[in-house]
């Protein structure tokens, strides 16, 4: 899931989610991860406190998703992803260019 990258970098403050956010539609991300995306974006809403990989996590769980060993998955590799914020916006711009295709 290379989305991961656009996850992760969104997560870390709301600086960070501001610069990407413009770019990213939450229908062009994987069906697996528009809610955990959702969890974030309505964060940043409402606060400036950065998010970990286990605050959204519980965040997440707390909707009651299906399939909570799959999503167990998704969030112990999103811990170990790393990336720069040149990668993540580059990424975001070209699925925001793909989806106006």
């Amino acid at each position: 899931m290379y989305d991961l990258s656009i996850i992760k970098y969104s997560l870390l403050n709301k600086n960070n989610y501001n610069s990407i956010s413009k770019y990213v539609d939450v229908k062009d991300l994987t069906s697996e991860l528009q809610g955990i995306y959702r969890v974030i974006e309505n964060h940043y809403k409402d606060s400036d406190v950065p998010l970990s990989v286990d605050d959204v996590a519980n965040f997440f769980f707390a909707t009651s998703p299906k399939d909570k060993d799959f999503f167990i998955g998704v969030f112990d590799n999103l811990k170990t992803v790393e990336c720069s914020e040149q990668s993540a916006l580059a990424l975001a711009i070209s699925l925001k260019r793909a989806s106006v295709l």
